[in-house]
């Protein structure tokens, strides 16, 4: 798999355009899977739920918003969060939609238990919690049987910044991060064990 890096010089309708037009190609079969890595400036997605648009709160102008075809509702993206968008061809893995997602829940719940973080999932709320709180979110969509999105970890990053959407639903103080458990925990250290634990993983799903 290749990994592309990407940061905050980037704005997300550019980054979004990017992996759209290289999911195409990996699709077409003119380009090997790669996964995306790294962070966004401060930008709320709306995934194509219908309640999506009734979870932005932030007044018109004050941040980003950015339409996409993902599932799922509002969703924050915001310096010291690492995203990972794994571009897959699901196929080759004999993997359904809901097992990737799974796939995806166990990789962060893997990463967050070798700091001694005690995290799960909650069947019928997609993404990762420690305890009632949620510290992060999935979101994905698979397009000519090639994904596209994927998850995002909240590591570092201003939790205050939630108060711009009820995230998913819910309302902000229910988002967590690392560093709420971990104060000397850095978005370095997550950004490289969530590459090295997406690459071990659907590196041993190939082919299968």
């Amino acid at each position: 798999m290749r990994r592309l890096d990407f940061d905050t010089q980037t704005s997300y309708a550019s980054a979004y355009a990017t992996m759209q037009a290289e999911a195409d190609q990996i699709s077409a079969g003119t380009l090997a899977e790669s996964y995306w890595i790294g962070e966004h400036p401060l930008t709320v997605t709306l995934g194509r739920s219908l309640k999506a648009k009734g979870q932005l709160l932030a007044p018109e102008g004050t941040v980003a918003v950015v339409e996409v075809e993902r599932g799922g509702g509002a969703t924050l993206h915001n310096p010291g969060q690492v995203v990972v968008y794994p571009l897959l061809r699901l196929e080759e893995r004999k993997l359904s939609p809901v097992s990737y997602l799974r796939e995806l829940e166990a990789i962060l719940i893997e990463a967050l238990a070798m700091d001694d973080i005690v995290a799960l999932a909650i069947p019928g709320h997609t993404g990762v919690w420690v305890g009632q709180q949620k510290i992060a979110s999935l979101g994905v969509s698979i397009i000519k049987g090639v994904t596209r999105h994927g998850l995002a970890l909240n590591v570092v990053n201003d939790l205050a910044d939630f108060a711009f959407i009820n995230p998913c639903g819910f309302t902000a103080d229910t988002m967590v991060n690392v560093a709420s458990f971990q104060p000397q925990t850095s978005f370095a250290a997550y950004k490289e064990r969530l590459a090295f634990l997406i690459e071990r993983r659907f590196a041993s799903l190939t082919k299968r």
